[in-house]
């Protein structure tokens, strides 16, 4: 199997692939390759084949927005990037939309660690 190029996202149907590569139980994950600045530069996205559009989705989240697994809160939509999500709008929610926003707006860029998410107020802890 060939990398992809710089700039390049590849998806890959094929159930022994997802299987070897993300592990037996899972339907479907996302590896990158990081730059030394930490910005993404290279992802693949393996996806069991006929997976529920949710995870396709999430999996692009991880592949080409960097996300990482949420946790869900008490009376809100379910986040797409959600350990195991079953969100049935196959969408980001409004609440990730603005995190993202939030993100860029501030000036954060790929590279950014935690402590750069503190010093603009986007995490406390």
């Amino acid at each position: 199997m060939t990398p992809p190029n710089v700039g390049e996202l590849m998806v890959f149907p094929s159930a022994a692939d997802v299987t070897r590569l993300c592990g037996t139980n899972a339907i479907g994950c996302a590896q990158m390759n990081l730059s030394a600045a930490g910005v993404i530069e290279r992802a693949s996205v393996f996806i069991y084949p006929y997976a529920p559009m949710d995870v396709i989705t999430h999996e692009i989240g991880h592949a080409v927005l960097g996300l990482r697994h949420v946790q869900a809160v008490s009376g809100l939509p379910v986040p797409i990037m959600l350990f195991r999500s079953q969100n049935s709008d196959r969408l980001l929610t409004a609440l990730e939309q603005e995190a993202v926003r939030q993100v860029y707006r501030r000036g954060l860029r790929g590279g950014a660690d935690r402590g750069d998410f503190m010093a603009k107020n986007l995490i406390v802890r």
